[in-house]
């Protein structure tokens, strides 16, 4: 098949001669490709036209379709001689409804005659009934005898319940005849509707070739749906950690995705036949970002990446039409397709459609990371460096571990070559300590000088019945103008990092071993200064 590209809303301005009716088709879409925002979606069928030249109509488009990214394969022989896109409606639909909606009115006019009848017959049994009761006494000068009173009154009995049941059968039937017109006067405002609605078609102008039947596909672009990538992570205490890959998927097409071909493709699709100008690729300092902690797993509400090219998180806006403008910095180094095993089922509404796409094990390694002066439970650490070749992108995680479910994170990666690291959760069997040794402790003001010296102790527990791999992470204060000291004088071993003021151990806690380390530093400033947490 031949195709042809075209960037303008009509390519030629040949016109048909005669008047030969359009041929309408409603293809459902049978490939869509998704993107971090916007999509490919694609429609085929076969056509056998009546004359050579002839207009094809497909009805029921995407919604949000944009008619510059229109695409068109034919037959080959086939020349395509114009197009447009535009709103309209299928006459023979709009005819099917009004035929439908004469036989509505036709219904309740029906109807309505029969309630007018019902209506009146009640009204006749509620005058013979008053009747009835005005005359059911009698005169002081009349004198009946006792069984003609007794046959006047069965008589009156008898009518009356008579009359009572009637009316209510009348009342039943007119309450179901009035449910009907209901109903009815609901069909005919959808019936309605419907003719009046329009549907996005496209209308292509073609003159067929030799092959008077062939298949002809058209392909589109609409920024009516987006992904981004999901994943279930499961570690294990041997170290595998195992990714479940997932595509949240949106989109408000119009029209549901059902058994159709699905892929998801990192970045954004183009958008022109023309290539982009060429771009200088400028090294950015990559903003600090919290890191990760257990529980929520939830990175600061700040860490999300501007569109400067440093990175991508995604917030917690799961209904929004399109992603954040990141994605497309976020994605624009690294080029992946994904396609479900299963074709998926996607409806046409905002809410996210949860699709699997496949699994994938990292080979990684388990290690604790303690930090006595935030919380006295470990945080459990998965650490992979062969993550580089698994597609990882970054995006939501929900963790498992130990058959438990620990919470979620949002997924930031490391550099290619660096380790990727998963955060489990605390565990309450690592635990650490932290104070201060008042005995070791002194202040004194001397020459306009305030000195302190501060001694904290650091005591790490290892409650499992297995040796561990840990890091613990302390810290001490950072001079912040040239008048103020801080002296390391005892660091029990640990490396010092003297920008931050991080203490850092690396050991290997045996079952029940309990370790402790002694941090001492002293802290000199002018007296007129005053500190609150040193």
């Amino acid at each position: 098949m031949r195709a042809i590209l075209f960037s303008t809303l009509v390519l030629l301005a040949a016109e048909f001669t005669g008047q030969t009716p359009p041929v309408y088709v409603d293809w459902p879409a049978d490939h869509v490709t998704v993107f971090a925002q916007g999509a490919w979606v694609e429609h085929r069928g076969m056509v056998t036209p009546a004359t050579e030249r002839f207009e094809l109509i497909l009805d029921g488009l995407t919604e949000s379709v944009n008619p510059q990214s229109l695409q068109v394969e034919l037959p080959e022989g086939w020349r395509l001689v114009g197009t447009q896109s535009s709103a309209g409606a299928r006459p023979d639909q709009v005819q099917a409804a009004q035929v439908e909606l004469e036989e509505i009115e036709s219904d309740l006019a029906g109807i309505r005659t029969t309630i007018a009848m019902r209506e009146a017959l009640h009204e006749v049994y509620s005058e013979e009934l008053s009747m009835i009761q005005s005359n059911r006494q009698l005169s002081h000068q009349e004198t009946l005898l006792v069984d003609d009173l007794r046959e006047a009154a069965e008589f009156w009995r008898t009518r009356v319940r008579e009359l009572k049941y009637k009316q209510l059968e009348l009342a039943q039937e007119i309450a179901e005849l009035r449910e009907a017109v209901a109903e009815l006067e609901g069909d005919r405002a959808a019936v309605n509707q419907r003719i009046h609605a329009t549907t996005q078609q496209v209308r292509l102008r073609l003159q067929a070739g030799s092959t008077r039947t062939g298949e002809v596909a058209i392909r589109y672009l609409t920024q009516a749906a987006h992904w981004r990538p999901e994943y279930d992570v499961s570690v294990s205490a041997d170290g595998r950690i195992v990714f479940d890959r997932f595509a949240s998927v949106s989109q408000t097409t119009g029209r549901d995705w059902e058994g159709i071909d699905l892929e998801f493709v990192v970045g954004n699709p183009l958008s022109s036949l023309a290539p982009p100008a060429f771009e200088l690729w400028v090294l950015r300092e990559r903003r600090a970002v919290q890191q990760a902690t257990a529980g929520t797993y939830e990175w600061a509400p700040q860490a999300s990446m501007e569109a400067n090219g440093e990175g991508l998180m995604f917030d917690d806006m799961a209904l929004r039409s399109a992603v954040t403008p990141a994605a497309e910095h976020a994605f624009s180094n690294d080029r992946f397709r994904f396609e479900p095993a299963i074709p998926p089922y996607v409806a046409s509404q905002r809410i996210p459609e949860r699709v699997f796409i496949e699994q994938f094990e990292l080979q990684g390694e388990l290690s604790y990371l303690l930090m006595p002066y935030a919380s006295d439970e470990a945080y459990q650490l998965a650490y992979s460096s062969t993550w580089a070749n698994s597609r990882l992108m970054p995006g939501r995680v929900q963790v498992e571990a130990g058959g438990a479910f620990r919470g979620w994170f949002d997924l930031m990666l490391p550099a290619p070559g660096d380790t990727l690291m998963v955060p489990i959760g605390q565990d309450p069997e690592v635990r650490c300590s932290r104070e201060r040794r008042a005995d070791r402790c002194s202040n004194s003001v001397f020459g306009g000088k305030h000195k302190s010296e501060q001694t904290w102790e650091i005591e790490v527990e290892n409650q499992h019945d297995r040796a561990i791999e840990a890091r613990v992470e302390e810290r001490i204060p950072v001079a912040y103008r040239s008048d103020v000291i801080v002296e390391l004088l005892e660091s029990g071993g640990a490396q010092h990092d003297v920008a931050s003021g991080k203490l850092t151990w690396d050991v290997t806690l045996n079952p029940g071993e309990i370790r402790t380390f002694i941090v001492r530093y002293r802290l000199e400033y002018p007296k007129e200064l005053g500190f609150e947490n040193f």
